[in-house]
């Protein structure tokens, strides 16, 4: 695609539809035939035929009817069908309502349900779908019960999933930016990755953000309306119809066991999945228990994992007589109404950045814009808000992290090697932060789905939140290239201190001023 302003107009056609419409399949379906008129020159046939092949494309069917390329997708849209039948399992028979009777006993007030659904997004840290959508289906009867907004929920799942996935080495986040590195001729790729964590101040910020925000009880925003409706009438959509109606009952004996074997069953399938697929030396492969967990394919391991709990959790219900053959068939059906709104979603949302990133080069146009000559301290922040700004364009982390780092690092190669991890850790920053902007990003989209709140409520309501912990960041991200002479841990601390300042009263700010 040519170098012109045009590339940006099916991003901006699609966010006006979105904030008009209110509408965001309409506005996906809206961006991917603007996206296709623009690379096709305006005519229209090749425009149809151009939106028609991307989107049969990111469906994947020819790669099976041929045998031929990855089926990440059909991979993830499997596991997400598979899991909504699962969570829908759990539930019917009751094992759900045990658990939530459990953590009952201990949580006593909104703060602590809060920091319930911190805690345990802290245990699925191993791929952002899976700690939102597990989290997300077991947090939610709790926070309905004391009468915590949706859009609440859906914060605390978006701000922990993706930034825990990129801060911990040990998860599918880290196969996909340690081939990166590999890409760009960095040979010790982990050792960079690990020098680089501590810059990755956003991630570290909105983790921050979500438990300041928690503890200190902080509402402010569109946050705050929400949250108001929510207790003082009891409707958690902000006055808006309700999304879901569950119709099954709940049986009057259930187990907490009946909860942790398909959950626990989930989390060892889904590590042994990843250790299989990563070639670890007890299966007969070469690589340590470590390097196994980051070289590991993360669709495979997730549909492996969730098909295998599926199956045992079929006969271990059937068996205990909770599960008969006409409550399964209902139990599919509800678990894929469930998944079926976000696999839509999903599929229009991957089909827009494809087009972003392949045909239109929207991030490609928008880095060349941005990295001028500008003087060295400013790189960290000027990739950061590059990255972010591509993220929020394509609405892909993982296509920002791609379409970024084959720029930063040939770029930052010809400057001061100190530069390296601070450059480094704005462009995986920036990768999330622009992702939590997004209307049309996977993390926005799942988060929604699991919380089950209207999507463009949590595209809105998070926006400040997520705002505070980017200028924060920003903020580090100057100071850092400001004292880049400074010692490795020195330079993080001095950074650290000032971003967290900035973050921390921001939020205190905007909490005090409560618009």
């Amino acid at each position: 695609m040519q170098n012109t302003w045009l590339v940006l107009l099916p991003t901006i056609i699609l966010l006006v539809m979105a904030v008009v419409t209110k509408d965001v399949i309409k506005s996906l379906m809206t961006g991917i035939l603007a996206a296709a008129l623009v690379v096709s020159d305006f005519n229209i046939i090749n425009t149809i035929k151009l939106a028609s092949y991307r989107l049969f494309e990111q469906t994947e069917i020819l790669n099976v009817i041929n045998r031929t390329g990855h089926y990440d997708n059909l991979y993830t849209f499997a596991f997400l069908i598979i899991l909504g039948i699962i969570i829908t399992i759990i539930t019917h028979t009751g094992a759900m309502a045990a658990y939530t009777c459990a953590i009952q006993k201990r949580i006593k007030t909104i703060k602590s349900t809060e920091t319930a659904s911190l805690m345990l997004s802290s245990c699925f840290f191993m791929d952002d779908y899976l700690n939102t959508l597990t989290v997300g289906s077991i947090m939610r009867p709790l926070t309905d019960a004391f009468k915590i907004a949706r859009v609440k929920l859906a914060f605390l799942l978006d701000s922990m999933s993706s930034a825990l996935a990129l801060l911990i080495p040990a998860s599918s986040w880290t196969a996909i930016i340690l081939s990166q590195l590999q890409s760009v001729n960095i040979e010790d790729t982990l050792g960079v990755y690990l020098k680089t964590i501590p810059y990755i101040f956003y991630a570290w910020f909105i983790i921050f953000s979500a438990v300041f925000v928690v503890r200190a009880s902080l509402s402010f925003g569109k946050m705050k309306q929400h949250e108001d409706i929510a207790l003082q009438t009891g409707n958690l959509f902000g006055n808006k119809p309700t999304l879901e109606a569950t119709s099954y009952t709940t049986p009057k004996e259930c187990s907490l066991i009946d909860f942790f074997i398909p959950i626990s069953l989930f989390m060892f399938s889904v590590i042994t999945a990843f250790l299989y697929t990563g070639s670890w030396r007890i299966f007969g492969g070469s690589n340590s228990f470590l390097q196994s967990l980051q070289k590991g394919d993360p669709f495979i391991a997730l549909f492996s994992a969730s098909a295998l709990t599926l199956i045992v959790s079929i006969i271990y219900f059937a068996a205990k007589k909770k599960l008969n053959f006409e409550e399964l068939k209902y139990v599919s059906v509800h678990g894929f109404n469930l998944m079926k709104s976000s696999i839509v979603l999903l599929l229009l949302a991957k089909t827009m950045s494809v087009l972003l990133k392949s045909d239109l080069q929207t991030g490609q146009y928008l880095a060349s814009i941005l990295i001028g000559s500008v003087p060295i301290w400013v790189f960290p922040l000027i990739f950061f808000i590059a990255s972010s700004l591509v993220a929020m364009s394509t609405g892909s982390s993982w296509g920002t992290i791609g379409i970024m780092i084959p720029i930063a690092i040939p770029t930052i190669a010809q400057f001061s090697a100190a530069l390296f991890n601070p450059v480094l850790g704005g462009v995986l920053s920036g990768s999330v932060a622009g992702a939590h902007l997004s209307p049309i990003s996977d993390p926005m989209l799942i988060s929604s789905t699991s919380s089950g709140s209207y999507h463009l409520d949590h595209v809105q309501t998070q926006m400040s939140y997520a705002s505070s912990a980017m200028i924060g960041a920003s903020v580090s991200y100057i100071v850092c290239g400001l004292v880049l002479q400074l010692p490795y841990w020195i330079n993080i601390i001095v950074s650290w201190l000032t971003g967290i300042f900035v973050t921390t009263a921001l939020l205190y700010l905007r909490n005090r001023i409560k618009k």
